[in-house]
């Protein structure tokens, strides 16, 4: 289950840095899976669409924010 916001925010940095090894950790296996499954075109793409999809997300946060703290 998720753990709320405020929750997240309290956890102290060695936890964070665990956390944050996972989650990379998990990226690179999958990562490797794909590139086993896709060919060599297939698997460019697909980290193009990667880079493109988390650059989308990264500015939906960041507006996000700013609606947020306009007021």
């Amino acid at each position: 289950m998720r753990e709320s916001k405020n929750e997240i925010k309290n956890i102290d940095a060695s936890n964070r840095y665990q956390m944050a090894n996972k989650i990379l950790d998990r990226k690179i296996i999958f990562q490797k899976e794909m590139r086993t499954i896709l060919n060599e075109e297939q698997f460019k793409k697909f980290k193009r669409l990667e880079k493109k999809r988390n650059q989308k997300m990264k500015n939906r946060r960041h507006q996000k924010k700013k609606r947020f703290h306009k007021n």
